[in-house]
């Protein structure tokens, strides 16, 4: 099977919702890399946020570094404008990265990159519960107007097996991807 991926307008204002099908849940490389190319081609810049992350290897071992000075460095600015943004936006923070829940975590990447301010953002909730998802959606709900944002929704599932229902933002554009056999 083949990911059919669909063209996308990426007008600043919208909101897209990706429902991406079971089975191609080891595709994400392939997904993001299609949205940058179509934001390219429209003449778009574009960012794909991560959840904040530790370092690798003996660095973080022996220095930690806390969300401000994580932010800091992804959002390339200083760490007094880092503790503005945190501020600002409400995100709860711990001193140390490593302890930090994973909505908090989103919530610093989503940070991080929309202070690049990209004219296209492209997110996911993947691995964070229903509430910590509506609580994303809700923080990027009045920050729509400046980009274009695009939600990507991975399939997820109960403990039975049976597909869980997908958490989108209120509001937005749902696109499926087909499938080709």
């Amino acid at each position: 099977m083949k990911l059919v991926f669909p063209k996308l307008e990426l007008q600043s204002g919208t909101t897209l919702c990706l429902h991406i099908p079971p089975g191609f849940h080891d595709q994400e490389a392939l997904v993001e890399e299609e949205i940058l190319k179509q934001a390219h081609q429209q003449g778009k810049t574009a960012i794909i946020s991560k959840p904040a992350t530790r370092r690798a290897g003996l660095l973080e071992r022996f220095r930690k570094r806390n969300a401000i000075e994580w932010l800091a460095h992804e959002a390339e600015t200083s760490k007094g404008e880092a503790a503005l943004i945190v501020a600002e936006y409400g995100i709860p923070i711990a001193l140390d990265l490593s302890i930090i829940p994973g909505t908090p975590r989103c919530l610093l990447g989503i940070a991080a990159a929309l202070a690049r301010k990209p004219q296209v953002l492209v997110y996911s909730t993947a691995g964070l519960d229903p509430a910590g998802r509506i609580r994303v959606h809700q923080f990027l709900a009045p920050r729509r107007s400046g980009a274009c944002f695009i939600h990507l929704s991975w399939p997820s599932f109960k403990g039975t097996g049976e597909p869980a229902p997908r958490s989108c933002p209120e509001g937005v554009c749902v696109l499926m991807f087909g499938e080709e056999f």
